[in-house]
Order: structure tokens, then C-alpha cells, then sequence
């Protein structure tokens, strides 16, 4: 199956789907559609920018269209679909992907709700306006549960549940949200998960979200999970074989690179194409492998182990020949001491906006603050920039990621608002200043470019002292890259920018700075150095003396009284 057209979906929805410009469905929808069409309950380990938002959008659209009509005389008319994503950004991004496709169903409506805005406005329109499916983040919904009037027996009329990027949604806190969400809701309803990883905490949400038969579909290639480690691999494994040695012989199928049958699990339209042999039944082949006369393959364990050496080889033939939904991102890295670190971003954007006509760039930044000095610095060097981060207002927020996700020739300087989820068509290189947060952060900033089989590049700015970070990513191919040299002129023309910079942004960016790094376990721990690499930084600004931070924040930093801070 690879056109929607061949979908069991209502003509409406293909007009609405040609009209957003999709024809052909991506690796992720091929191998997830059918099954959620049936109606079954889902797991899909997908990655970001694999096409998954219509891969959940278009069987959601579907049960509404399928869902008989509310009684016209009803005040508060049932919420029939509910999606729950874990940032604002993520949220907006969807319900606005599912009004294209609701283009040709007008008495269908899609509306969202998310922290930073208005509540009562919130409340007045999604009881005005059509709300069969409301998009939201966990945190505004328990509010709306909390505070709005007949909001908890509209979600009774829930047929849907979504969980988008599930893994992100656990990292972020939202487990005591995500619990009373579900126990709003009706349980005899489809509920679908979407996670880049499926670790321990997501397989507990599992376990009281999803029906008993629910089907695990993978469509992340082996060797590119973002944040799995090696471990959890063997770790599940052994969980596994130990559901083996119990007795526990239900047929439970494996697409490739599967980590766990956490359930009964589907070969996917992936697999179909390619064969009987391109997917096999888990229990099939641990059957057929272990009655072989080699000593290898004796043992149920020595299968698993076969079974896997199989699949992974098996997956890497599919991806070579059939290409994955992402492709390979050049990644560098670059060494260079924190003084030269705004020359060089510099020079790095003109190098690069001059070889590319239709630049498009993403710049991450350690903290909010230092992304604002960051944007405003390169502003004044005449850059076209723009900047989000968490001390923005939503509504300019949604407005910039908007402008971004349309234009070229665009560098956003953003904190990790955007690392996630928030899907920007053609990013052309995306660079990280400073150490990032971890391997699993580095990867998903990366993600952001090099998305949906177009080409893209990383450069990842480190100091000296930050270089450990590389020791946490051996198993990645990030090169190292020459330092671009840097001449005098430009380097003056960069001093003279940032001195013209509000001191009000310097302060605000080298408190934030302290913060991040002393969070840190490696550059925390002494906090002399610590306080020696902040003042650096401080000088990186052009000033002679550090700013002053306030008592009180030193205090809950455990940095009060170290040599070489000032405070007020």
C-alpha cells in the first residue's frame, strides 16, 4: 500500500489529504495505517518528522466521520478524539495539520488548549466552536477538567485517545497527568501511542492504557534509535527469554529491529512488501531455529540471538534498498576556546548562508537567556533572525515557529523549545553552542534537520573543556572539523556588535549560564573552576568585571561565597 487512496478512508478525507499536498504515504503511515484503521489499539516506535501526526490525524478523522451525529439540542457536545502532546509548540503543529485535513468536513472542528493562555477564552471557544477533537497539553486539560463546567462529561464521549511522542510526555513529568487523563475517559475506546523510545516508563503506560491485544509496530531503524541504549536492548531481551521459559508461547510478532513482544504484536505493511520473508512471527521463527542441528541455535536464548542477528540484517538490506524515512546528517564538531565562540558562529552562518541560497537554520543555545543575547547579538551583525525560547509569550511563539516552518533564508536561535516535535521542512544545518544537556538532547536538536529523506548538516561549537561530551557519543559519526579562521576585521566586527548589546541581556545570560553549567556533574562539581569558566564567558561579552547575581540565587545555586562571583 503505498497511496492513501488505497486506504479504507472516506472520499472527504483523500480530497483533504491531496489538498495538503500528500500522495504518497511515508514508511511510518504505510506500516501503521491499516492496523489503526481496524481499530486496533496501537504502540508505534516512530521517530519525529516520519509523517506520524497523519498517521494518527486520518484514522482519528475517520471515527468521527463513522461516529453517529450528536443530538443538535445538546449544550456540551462530546469530545470524540482527544490527542495529548507534550509541548505547546507540538500541540499547535497538530491542530493545525488536522484543520487542513478537516478542509472538505465542515461541521468537523479542531481545537486546542495549552498552557499560556487564557483559560477562559479557551473555555468560551471550544464550547462555541466545533470541538470533536480537541488537541492538548496535559497540564492546560487537567485544568479544563478542574475549572470548566461540563468539560469531564464531554470526554466521556471520548472514542480516541492519542499519545504523541509518549517517551517525551514521561520525561517531562506529565505521569500523575497522564493517569487522571486516562481515568477521564470512557475504556472502551482505541488508543494509540506514538514514542521515539519505548523505555520502562512507557511500557507502565502501556500497561493501563492499551487494550491486552494491542499491536506493536516499529518503524525505527536498528542502529538509529535516538535514545536507546545497548543495554536496554539486552535488557529486554532477557525479558524475553524469560517470558519463554514460563510457558509463555503466544504467537507474538516481531517487525524488524523490535525491541520486546511487549504484546501481541503485527507484521506490517513494511514487511508485506517485501515478502513472507522480510517479516517473520517471533514464535515461528524461535520454532523453526531452535529445532536446527547447529549448537548456536539449540538453546530458546541462542535463538532470540539468531532471530535477532536475522532481523537486524534483514532491516539494514530494507533501509539500503527501499531508503528510511530519514536520511543520513553530516555531523561536526568543532573545538575552540569560549572567546571565539560568537566570531565563530558568525562566521560559521555567512559561510554557510553563502554556499546555500535558501538557507534555513537552527541555532540551539544552552539556556533561554543566552539564546535572547545570542539573537539579539547576531540581529545587529544584520543577520535575518528570529528567536523563541520559554520567556516568550505563546501567541509570539506560535507566530515565529509559524514563520520559520514557512520561510527560507530564516536562522531561528532557540533554547530547547524546539529540540522536539515541532516539525521545520528544510532545515539546511542546525548548530548547538555549548554542551548539550546529554547524548539523547544532541540527538534530538539534531533530528530537526535532515527530516522526511531530505539532506542536512550539524556542527556541534564546544570549548575545551566540554570536549567529554564526545566520550558519551563514540557510538555516533560526528567528525571533527577544522576551526574556520576567523579575521581580524570580523573579529572586530563581532566585538563592536556584542558592546552594543543591553547589559540587562548580559546579566540575565551569564546567571543563566552559571545555573545550567553548576546543574552540570562534570563542570559543576568543582565550583572554583566553575565560577573561573562563568567569568570567561562574562569576558566572551566584552566585560572587563562579571555581573553581580543576587544573593538569594547564589544561595540556592550552593555557590555563595566562591571566589571570583560578585553579588547584590
Amino acid at each position: 500500500m503505498y497511496l492513501f487512496d488505497q486506504c479504507s478512508v472516506s472520499p472527504l478525507s483523500l480530497k483533504g489529504i491531496k489538498d495538503a499536498g500528500y500522495e504518497k504515504m511515508t514508511i511510518v503511515q504505510e506500516a501503521t495505517l491499516p492496523v489503526i484503521l481496524k481499530g486496533k489499539d496501537v504502540l508505534a516506535k516512530a521517530k519525529t518528522g516520519t509523517g506520524k501526526t497523519v498517521a494518527f490525524l486520518l484514522p482519528s478523522i475517520e471515527a468521527v466521520v463513522k461516529s453517529p451525529p450528536s443530538d443538535r439540542n445538546q449544550m456540551r457536545k462530546p469530545i470524540l478524539v482527544l490527542i495529548i502532546c507534550p509541548t505547546r509548540e507540538l500541540a499547535c503543529q497538530a491542530a493545525a495539520e488536522a484543520s487542513k485535513l478537516l478542509k472538505y468536513h465542515p461541521t468537523i472542528g479542531a481545537q486546542v488548549v495549552i498552557g499560556g493562555t487564557n483559560l477562559s477564552v479557551e473555555q468560551k471557544r471550544i464550547q462555541k466552536n466545533p470541538c470533536q477533537i480537541l488537541v492538548a497539553t496535559p497540564g492546560r486539560l487537567r485544568d479544563h477538567i478542574d475549572s470548566t463546567a461540563g468539560f469531564p462529561s464531554r470526554l466521556m464521549g471520548v472514542k480516541t485517545l492519542v499519545l504523541d511522542e509518549a517517551d517525551h510526555l514521561l520525561d517531562m513529568g506529565f505521569r500523575k497527568d497522564i493517569d487522571k487523563i486516562i481515568a477521564a475517559v470512557p475504556k472502551q475506546r482505541q488508543t494509540l501511542m506514538f514514542s521515539a523510545t519505548i523505555p520502562d516508563a512507557v511500557h507502565q503506560v502501556c500497561k493501563i492504557a492499551l487494550k491486552k491485544d494491542f499491536e506493536f509496530i516499529n518503524t525505527v531503524e536498528e542502529g538509529t534509535e535516538e535514545t536507546h541504549a545497548k543495554d536496554e536492548h539486552r535488557k529486554e531481551h532477557m525479558q524475553m527469554h524469560n517470558g519463554m521459559r514460563k510457558g509463555n508461547n503466544s504467537s507474538k510478532y516481531y517487525k524488524w529491529g523490535d525491541e520486546s513482544p511487549v504484546s501481541s504484536m503485527t507484521t506490517s505493511s513494511i514487511g508485506a512488501r517485501q515478502g513472507r520473508s522480510g517479516c517473520l512471527a517471533y514464535s515461528e521463527w524461535v520454532l523453526m531455529a531452535s529445532s536446527k542441528t547447529c549448537d548456536e541455535v539449540r538453546s530458546p536464548y541462542a535463538a532470540v540471538q539468531c532471530w535477532w542477528q536475522w532481523s537486524s540484517e534483514k532491516l539494514t538490506w530494507f533501509f539500503k534498498n527501499r531508503g528510511s524515512a530519514l536520511t543520513a546528517v553530516r555531523q561536526m564538531h568543532l573545538i575552540a576556546p569560549l572567546d571565539k565562540h560568537f566570531s565563530l558562529l558568525y562566521v560559521i552562518l555567512k559561510e554557510h548562508i553563502t554556499d546555500d541560497v535558501d538557507y534555513k537554520v537552527l541555532v540551539f543555545c544552552t539556556t533561554a537567556m543566552v539564546t535572547r543575547l545570542v539573537a539579539d547579538l547576531l540581529g545587529r551583525l544584520n543577520l535575518n533572525v528570529r528567536e523563541i525560547h520559554s520567556r516568550k509569550p505563546q501567541s509570539y511563539r506560535t507566530r515565529v515557529s509559524d514563520e520559520f516552518r514557512k520561510s527560507k533564508r530564516l536562522i531561528l536561535v532557540t533554547s530547547d523549545v524546539s529540540a522536539r516535535g515541532v516539525d521545520y521542512p528544510d532545515v539546511s544545518l542546525v548548530i548547538q553552542v555549548g554542551l548539550p544537556a546529554d547524548k539523547q538532547q544532541y540527538i534530538h536538536r539534531l533530528g530537526r534537520t535532515g527530516r522526511k529523506g531530505k539532506e542536512g548538516q550539524g556542527i556541534l561549537l564546544l570549548a575545551p573543556w566540554e570536549e567529554f561530551f564526545l566520550d558519551s557519543a563514540k557510538d555516533l559519526p560526528i567528525e571533527k572539523a577544522p576551526v574556520p579562521s576567523v579575521d581580524p576585521e570580523t573579529k572586530k566586527k563581532v566585538d563592536r556588535a556584542i558592546s552594543t548589546v543591553e547589559m540587562d541581556n548580559k546579566e540575565r545570560a551569564y546567571q543563566a549560564w552559571l545555573g545550567y553549567y553548576n546543574s552540570n556533574k562534570k563542570v559543576g562539581r568543582d565550583k572554583r573552576k566553575l565560577v573561573e569558566l562563568a567569568n570567561e564567558f562574562s569576558r566572551s561579552m566584552g566585560l572587563d568585571t562579571p555581573p553581580a547575581v543576587a544573593s538569594l540565587v547564589l544561595g540556592k545555586m550552593g555557590l555563595r561565597n566562591v571566589p571570583g562571583l560578585r553579588s547584590k
